[in-house]
C-alpha cells in the first residue's frame, strides 16, 4: 500500500503503479493458494491421527521415535488468519475468508474424486480403506468448517459421486460395489461358513477388467502426508477377503436406502445363473441311473465301492466343473452375501432400539392409535410437548415432537420386542431373498419332484427329484481335483502393436479350495424351498456310507467274509468318509440357517401329536402291546393245554443281557456281495445257489477260515 501510495502521488508514475499493482496480485494469489493448502494439510494430518486405533498409535509411539510424529502433529495457530474477512489492499477491501474458504472446497471436491477414483480401480476388499478416507475427509472438513463456509460433506460426496441428477438411478460407488460383486466376488471368490468370510479362489474362471489407479498430485490427498504410511500398514490387514467388516462400510458409503437397489439386482443375477444352471442339471439327470441303496452286510468298502462305480462316470463331463458347481457356487454365494447383509442390518436396528428404550414403554404395540403427547409412558415426548406449549417460539421444538411421534409409530429399528416378535422373521432381509428364490423355483418344482410314486409313498430309486441329483453331486464333490484354465490377473498389453500378451496356464485346484462352502449353501436352500429334506437324508448317498461307517464300528460280530475287499478300496472308502463327515457339517449348518431364517417356506414342518391314553389304567396294557410287538418271534412247537387240552403256541422268552439270539446252522452258505463294475445299476445282493435233486453237487462256497476273494477296486 505505501509504495503503490508512493508511486502514485509522490512520484506521479502509472506505469510503476501498474507494476506493483500486477506484482501484488501475483503474490496475493500466491498467499491464498498457501494458505489454503497449509490449512487443508494441517487439518487433514489432525483429523488422521485422532481416527487410528488407539492400540496401534501406542504401538506406534513404543516403536520408534520417528513415528511419534505420525501421531502427534505440532499444534497451529491458523484461526486467526483464516477469520481475516476486511483486508485492505491498494484501496479495495478482500474477503480473504471467502477466498481461502472458496480453495479448500475445490480441495475437498478434489479429494473426495481421488478416494472414489481409487475405490473404482481396485477389487471390493478395499472398501474399508475408501470408508476411512472418506470419514478422514469429512473430519477435516467439519475443522475447517469453524473458521469458513463450506460446503455440507453430504453435498459434496453426492456431487462428485454423481447420484443426484434427473438421470441417475444410483451412483458411481454404488454401481461399482455391485458390479464388483456380480463380476468379481460371486463367480471368483470361495466363501468359508466357518469364518463368515470370502476369500478369492486360486483359479480365476472370470477375469476383471479395472482402470488404472490415479496418481496423487499432492501429497495431503488421501489420508493426509503424515499418517499414509501408516494407514497404508493397518490397512492391509482387511485386504484379500471380504466379511461382516467390509459389510458395515458398503453400508455407511451407499446408505440404507440403497440396500433394496442392490440386493434386487443381486437376486437378478440368482435368476439368470439358476436358468442357466438348470439346463445342465436337466442333462445330467437324464444320463444319472436309478439306484436303490446297498445293503449294510456289503460293509463300508463295498458300499461306497457301489457307489464309486455308478457315479464316477458323471466326472468325465466337461462342463461339469466349470458351468455346473460354478453356478451353484455364485447361487449360494449370493444367498450368504444377503444374509450376512442383513445381519448387519439387524445390528444395526438393535443398537437403535436399545438406545430409544430408556424413551419408550417396552410393552407399547404399534397397533395402537393413542396419542403419546399426554401418554406417560413416553417422558421424552410429553416433556417436549409441555416445553413447546409454554415457549415462544415453538417451530423448532414443534418439528422435534413431530420427528419423536413419526419415530416411535413408524419406524420398525425402535418398535419393541413384543410387536418385533409376532412379525419376525418376514422382516429379514434374507426371508425376502428365500422367498423370492422360491418364486424362482417354482417353474422348475414339477420337473424336479416325484408326484406320482409307484408305491404311493415314495420313489426309492428315482432319479428326477432334484434331492437324488444334489445327492449325486455332492457325493462327486472332493473327490478328484479339477483343472481350470486361468488367464493371468494383469494384463500385459504390448505398446507397439497393442496385442495383449497375457498367458493361459492350466491349474488343479481342490473343489472345496475352488468353489468353497457356496455350493453347499445353494444344495440346501434348493432343497429346503422344494421340501425335500427329509427325503433326502433318508436316500443321500454319502450319507449312507457314513451310516455304514457307524454301523461297522459298532457292530462286534459282523460275518466274515462278506463286504472284504483289497487295501487300497478300503483306504478310499475310509478317506472318503472322513472326507464327507466334514462336508455334512457344513451341509448341515447350512439347512439349519434356511430353517432358522424361513421356516414357513417349502413343505410345513412335520408335527407329531402325542395322544395320551383316556386313564392310567390303560397304560400299562398299551406299554406290554408294544413291548410284544417289537420282540421278534420264535417258531417254536405247539404245546397242549392242561386245563382243557387245546393248542396254544408257548410266548418266547425274553431276551435278556446274558441270552444271545440262537446261532444260524452251519450248512447255510455265506454270500459275497456282487463286484460293481459287474453290475452298478443292482445293488441287491445276488440269490444263494439251491441244489438240485439230481445230477452232480454244486462247488462249495468258500468257507470262513479261508481268506475271502479280494473285491476289484
Amino acid at each position: 500500500n505505501d509504495a503503490a501510495h508512493r508511486a502514485l502521488y509522490v512520484l506521479n508514475q502509472r506505469f510503476l503503479y501498474d507494476e506493483i499493482e500486477a506484482e501484488l496480485n501475483l503474490v496475493f494469489d500466491q498467499l491464498v493458494f498457501l494458505a489454503s493448502d497449509y490449512a487443508y494439510s494441517h487439518h487433514k494430518n489432525n483429523a488422521a491421527s485422532l481416527s487410528l486405533d488407539e492400540t496401534y498409535v501406542d504401538r506406534l509411539r513404543h516403536t520408534r521415535k520417528a513415528h511419534r510424529k505420525l501421531v502427534e502433529p505440532p499444534a497451529r495457530r491458523l484461526g486467526i488468519p483464516l477469520a481475516q474477512r476486511r483486508v485492505q489492499l491498494l484501496g479495495r477491501v478482500i474477503d480473504l475468508n471467502a477466498l481461502i474458504a472458496q480453495h479448500i472446497n475445490a480441495k475437498l471436491y478434489k479429494d473426495v474424486e481421488f478416494c472414489l477414483r481409487k475405490f473404482e480401480a481396485s477389487e471390493l476388499s478395499t472398501v474399508i480403506d475408501f470408508a476411512r478416507a472418506l470419514i478422514i475427509v469429512e473430519q477435516t472438513r467439519n475443522a475447517l468448517a469453524e473458521y469458513l463456509d463450506l460446503d455440507e460433506f453430504d453435498v459434496i460426496f453426492a456431487e462428485v459421486d454423481e447420484s443426484v441428477g434427473p438421470s441417475a438411478f444410483a451412483g458411481r460407488s454404488m454401481m461399482h460395489v455391485l458390479g464388483s460383486l456380480v463380476n468379481d466376488v460371486l463367480p471368483n471368490f470361495s466363501y468359508n461358513a466357518l469364518t463368515r468370510r470370502f476369500v478369492r479362489s486360486p483359479a480365476c474362471l472370470k477375469p476383471v477388467d479395472r482402470p488404472k489407479a490415479p496418481k496423487a498430485d499432492h501429497q495431503h490427498l488421501g489420508y493426509g502426508a503424515r499418517c499414509q504410511r501408516a494407514y497404508d500398514m493397518a490397512n492391509k490387514l482387511s485386504r484379500g477377503f471380504l466379511g461382516i467388516p467390509h459389510y458395515v462400510a458398503i453400508i455407511q458409503i451407499i446408505g440404507t436406502l440403497a440396500v433394496p437397489l442392490l440386493v434386487n439386482n443381486l437376486l437378478t443375477n440368482l435368476a439368470d445363473r439358476l436358468e442357466i444352471a438348470k439346463a445342465y442339471l436337466d442333462a445330467i439327470t437324464e444320463g444319472l441311473p436309478p439306484c436303490k441303496l446297498p445293503k449294510y452286510m456289503y460293509g463300508l468298502a463295498g458300499v461306497y465301492g457301489v457307489f464309486d462305480a455308478l457315479l464316477k462316470p458323471i466326472l468325465r463331463y466337461a462342463d461339469l466343473k466349470p458351468e455346473v458347481f460354478q453356478a451353484l457356487k455364485e447361487i449360494g454365494n449370493t444367498l450368504v452375501f444377503i444374509r450376512d447383509l442383513s445381519d448387519v442390518l439387524n445390528r444395526d436396528d438393535l443398537e437403535r432400539l436399545i438406545h430409544a428404550v430408556p424413551y419408550i414403554d417396552t410393552n407399547f404395540s404399534i397397533n395402537e392409535k393413542k396419542s403419546l403427547d399426554n401418554d406417560s409412558r413416553f417422558p421424552l415426548v410429553s416433556a417436549v410437548s409441555k416445553i413447546e406449549t409454554s415457549s415462544n417460539d415453538a417451530t423448532e421444538l414443534a418439528r422435534l415432537a413431530a420427528a419423536l411421534h413419526a419415530d416411535i409409530i413408524c419406524d420398525n429399528s425402535i418398535t419393541p420386542a413384543p410387536a418385533r416378535r409376532n412379525r419376525a422373521p418376514h422382516t429379514s432381509l434374507f426371508y425376502g431373498a428365500v422367498v423370492h428364490l422360491a418364486k424362482l423355483i417354482e417353474p422348475y418344482r414339477e420337473s424336479w419332484s416325484s408326484n406320482n410314486p409307484t408305491n404311493g409313498v415314495m420313489e426309492l430309486e428315482a432319479a428326477t427329484d432334484l434331492h437324488r441329483l444334489w445327492s449325486a453331486l455332492s457325493f462327486l464333490f472332493g473327490l478328484q481335483p479339477g483343472k481350470f484354465e486361468t488367464t493371468n490377473s494383469k494384463d500385459d498389453t504390448d505398446e507397439k502393436s497393442g496385442t495383449s500378451t497375457a498367458k493361459k496356464q492350466t491349474l488343479t485346484v481342490s473343489d472345496e479350495a475352488q468353489f468353497g462352502h457356496g455350493f453347499f449353501v445353494a444344495g440346501a436352500a434348493l432343497i429346503h424351498v422344494l421340501g425335500q429334506r427329509y427325503r433326502y437324508e433318508a436316500l443321500d448317498f454319502a450319507n449312507h456310507v457314513l451310516r455304514v461307517q457307524m454301523y461297522e464300528a459298532s457292530a462286534t460280530n459282523r460275518a466274515s467274509g462278506v463286504g472284504k475287499a483289497d487295501a487300497s478300496l478300503n483306504d478310499d472308502a475310509t478317506g472318503f468318509a472322513r472326507l464327507k463327515t466334514y462336508h455334512k457339517r457344513i451341509f448341515d449348518m447350512a439347512v439349519a440357517m434356511f430353517d432358522a431364517a424361513a421356516p414357513d417356506v417349502g413343505a410345513p414342518p412335520l408335527s407329531i401329536k402325542f395322544k395320551p391314553p383316556a386313564s392310567d389304567a390303560d397304560l400299562e396294557e398299551i406299554t406290554n402291546a408294544k413291548r410284544r410287538a417289537s420282540v421278534v418271534p420264535i417258531q417254536r412247537p405247539l404245546s397242549t393245554s392242561a386245563n382243557n387240552g387245546t393248542s396254544t403256541p408257548t410266548p418266547p422268552p425274553a431276551l435278556t443281557k446274558k441270552s444271545q439270539p440262537p446261532a444260524p446252522p452251519k450248512q447255510s452258505p455265506k454270500v459275497a456281495p456282487p463286484s460293481p463294475k459287474q453290475n452298478v445299476q443292482n445293488s441287491k445282493p445276488p440269490p444263494p445257489v439251491k441244489p438240485k435233486s439230481s445230477g452232480p453237487p454244486p462247488p462249495a462256497m468258500p468257507s470262513s477260515s479261508g481268506p475271502p476273494p479280494p473285491m476289484p477296486s
